[in-house]
């Protein structure tokens, strides 16, 4: 068998084998991003439902310290609407005001890191990417290049490999 036969039979062999690797790789790399996907998905959702909890404690704990300001100017017989009791609850709804506002912005800060290192995760892994046509080509020129080597060597050794074969175990030289 010449060489160049021999060169596009391992050719042929390498480019499939290529492909179907390169191919194999970016099946992989496009379960990882939709894996990558899901997960910061459900960080996001997970810190949004933290800080909904945190945001009905602030609440509940406005509501309970108002309750308690009301019912001790009750108590005591003074209205509430103003002085010192005015002035605290005005400070409770400053200060829940507040708390709110650090939550929310946590929150968005949050969720921007989350999305942002996912948005990374997702560009490094479409630069592992391959293009299986040219992987095919790669490796088809690196099993044509083997197959030319094979080809030539078994020339060069006086023939083809069958030629040289003894039937009795031994090989003929």
């Amino acid at each position: 068998m010449d060489p160049v036969t021999i060169g596009l039979a391992i050719g042929a062999v390498g480019a499939a084998t290529s492909a179907a690797a390169s191919q194999q790789r970016n099946n992989a790399i496009k379960k990882a991003q939709k894996a990558q996907k899901v997960a910061a998905y459900a960080n996001v959702e997970q810190v949004d439902r933290r800080a909904q909890l945190e945001a009905r404690k602030i609440d509940a704990s406005r509501a309970r310290i108002l309750a308690a300001v009301r019912a001790r100017g009750a108590e005591t017989g003074n209205d509430v609407s103003t002085g010192s009791y005015a002035a605290l609850a005005r400070q409770v709804e400053y200060d829940a005001g507040l708390n709110t506002a650090i939550t929310r912005e946590n929150n968005r800060l949050q969720r921007l890191s989350i999305l942002s290192g996912a948005s990374a995760n997702l560009v490094t892994l479409e630069g592992q990417r391959e293009n299986a046509l040219l992987s095919a080509f790669g490796g088809g020129i690196g099993g044509f290049s083997t197959g030319l080597s094979i080809g030539g060597a078994i020339n060069g050794a006086g023939g083809s490999a069958a030629s040289t074969y003894d039937a009795s175990g031994g090989v003929d030289i």
